[in-house]
């Protein structure tokens, strides 16, 4: 199998490289980030990952299959969250939102990576900076821990609605490809790790995905719309009531641990 590899410019990134960015912010000042490469990993619709020590990087650039696979679902009209600069504040204050609402709300158990900050990488576009976390997916056996993560999807997409975070999409009972968006750690807390948009809800994505759970985001989250992941700040607050103004107040980075 192919080395994976990232090119920025006429800059090569592969496992062992040395790679820094400031992750910028709305909330606070920028930070640097990066340092030793310790891997690179495929991200599907979304882009590639960077793994650092503390940190991890997702670019918005794909591999190519899934960048042609990208541009026959939805056209050639750039990705928002790699073009566009707004686009990718939001995906940043989505990220450090959820991360801050979650784990209050289940009491703990169930957290998110922190969202730090989002990167400029010029030619291939914007990227973010999040927390990286140390955890496993789901074994096949005991047979209780895969009902354990049935069970947490199920009431990550409950408090999803009661929220209002079509993120929660990426981890929908009925989405073929969400438990892998689920980990565990050896005292029994649940991550889940990836909360950033990756396609839009539209049900049908060729050449044979019939996502039948997007119905279910458009009609119980999103208002029938088709969006990449989005909050309804409305519903948000109205769950929250008077603590939405601590969460306003609760958005500066902790720094990773």
């Amino acid at each position: 199998m192919a080395k994976e590899r990232i090119q920025l410019g006429a800059q090569e990134i592969i496992p062992g490289s040395w790679f820094t960015a400031e992750a910028l912010s709305l909330t606070s000042e920028s930070v640097t980030v990066g340092g030793n490469v310790e891997g690179i990993r495929g991200g599907g619709f979304y882009g590639k990952v960077m793994l650092f020590e503390k940190e991890v990087i997702k670019i918005t650039e794909p591999d190519s299959w899934h960048k042609l696979w990208r541009h026959i679902n939805w056209g050639l009209s750039p990705f928002p969250s790699q073009s566009n600069e707004l686009a990718a504040q939001l995906d940043f204050l989505a990220g450090r939102i959820i991360n801050r609402v979650v784990p209050e709300v289940t009491d703990g158990r169930v957290v998110t990576p922190d969202a730090i900050g989002y990167v400029d990488l010029e030619k291939i576009g914007f990227g973010q900076v999040i927390e990286r976390m140390r955890g496993r997916g789901a074994r096949f056996y005991p047979e209780s821990e895969n009902d354990i993560f049935n069970q947490t999807r199920q009431q990550i997409w409950e408090l999803g609605i009661a929220l209002g975070l079509e993120q929660v999409a990426q981890v929908h009972p009925d989405n073929p490809f969400g438990k892998p968006n689920l980990w565990t750690t050896d005292d029994g807390q649940m991550i889940w790790l990836d909360v950033l948009p990756a396609i839009k809800h539209t049900g049908w994505v060729w050449p044979a995905f019939n996502f039948k759970f997007h119905k279910d985001v458009r009609e119980r989250v999103g208002g029938g719309e088709e969006t990449f992941n989005r909050i309804h700040t409305d519903r948000l607050r109205k769950f929250l009531g008077n603590r939405s103004e601590e969460l306003s107040g609760n958005l500066s980075y902790r720094g990773c641990s």
